[in-house]
């Protein structure tokens, strides 16, 4: 598609010549919002040469966790979620985990690097399977594997809020669900290694565990409970 609008404005008016490259890295640093309309979705180009001063995608348009409303602080509506990742040092593979807050209800999927276009489409592909009322709403850290939350939210229809920089307390729960995922998947762990079988068997056995504060239901039961 992006190739045809490059020939198409060639052929109209040959002063509006460019190509593809340039169409898709307009894309994705001043227009992510139109990400999600690609035919395929290509990961963030790289700049030809030295890769010193190359420019990373910004986070753009944030509304901070401060604005975010009370009754969802408060955990009083279900559908509003949290989103982080969790690298290897070993490759550049990761995993993004997305947790439901009233729930914590966790999904998890590996992503072949910590970027934001693997960060946008393994959150569509987790969350675009449920309902609209069951995801209103995304907390964030400000990484630049999130610049994409635009995007995300024209595909998901949600919502997003940042938490403060160097706050990561503030989106607690995802914080608490990967130092569970950590105690399967140590910090040394190389997530190349590990296929999403294997992270969804453990996701399963976290989502299993009865908590005190949902009344020693499991986060699967008190999900399945609320969801439409």
């Amino acid at each position: 598609m992006v190739t045809l609008i490059a020939g198409r404005l060639a052929k109209d008016n040959r002063s509006l010549k460019t190509n593809y490259e340039t169409i898709y890295q307009w894309i994705y640093e001043d227009r992510p919002d139109l990400f999600c309309y690609l035919v395929r979705h290509h990961k963030k180009r790289r700049d030809r040469g030295s890769a010193k001063g190359k420019r990373l995608p910004k986070v753009l348009y944030r509304t901070m966790i401060g604005e975010r409303p009370r009754y969802i602080d408060n955990r009083k509506e279900f559908g509003h979620w949290e989103a982080d990742t969790a690298i290897s040092r070993q490759s550049k593979a990761a995993i993004m985990a997305t947790v439901e807050r009233k729930t914590r209800f966790l999904l998890v999927r590996k992503i072949k690097s910590k970027s934001a276009p693997c960060m946008h489409e393994a959150l569509v592909k987790c969350l675009g399977e449920y309902p609209l009322r069951n995801r209103m709403s995304i907390t964030y850290d400000n990484g630049t594997e999130n610049a994409f939350h635009l995007a995300t939210n024209n595909c998901l229809n949600t919502k997003s809020y940042f938490c403060n920089p160097y706050h990561s307390w503030e989106k607690g729960s995802i914080e608490n669900r990967i130092g569970i995922l950590r105690r399967y998947f140590p910090k040394r762990t190389n997530w190349i290694l590990i296929t999403q079988l294997q992270i969804d068997k453990v996701v399963k056995e976290i989502n299993s565990r009865p908590m005190k504060r949902l009344g020693f239901r499991t986060p699967y039961e008190a999900f399945v409970a609320l969801r439409s």
